[in-house]
């Protein structure tokens, strides 16, 4: 990635076991330099529980540890989806919920909210970002 290719990031992962893909993690680390001179929102896709999906839970220790260095503006976690047909071991079947728990309204909603930052930003009106760790 290079710095002049674009103005804002918008990383993501699905959370397996409330953990970050390794490619996801990957990524963040190896263009770290680049994610920290340019306005970044962080968002994770997993939980399998429409309660806890509908809660926005807080970023994932382990996301944390990995992306804190990146000074993300913000953060959102929506909730998943599991397949009945997933590549899955029956045991691990059993103990995950089947079914589509993403919220579409919800995640329209959160990028028109980055819209809408990106514009004040444009206007030099943004206010500061809202890492995670503050």
């Amino acid at each position: 990635m290079r710095r002049t290719d674009y103005d804002a990031v918008v990383l993501g992962s699905a959370l397996y076991a409330a953990t970050w893909l390794s490619e996801a993690n990957r990524f963040a680390t190896r263009h770290l330099a680049a994610l920290q001179a340019r306005p970044v929102w962080l968002f994770g896709s997993g939980p399998l529980d429409a309660r806890l999906a509908a809660s926005n839970p807080p970023i994932t220790r382990h996301a944390m540890e990995v992306t804190a260095p990146i000074g993300a503006r913000g953060h959102h976690t929506f909730g998943g989806r599991l397949a009945p047909d997933a590549p899955l071991s029956p045991q691990v079947m059993a103990t995950h919920a089947i079914g589509d728990f993403r919220n579409w309204d919800a995640m329209r909603a959160w990028a028109r909210a980055i819209g809408a930052e990106l514009a004040a930003l444009d206007r030099g009106l943004a206010a500061e970002p809202d890492r995670p760790g503050r």
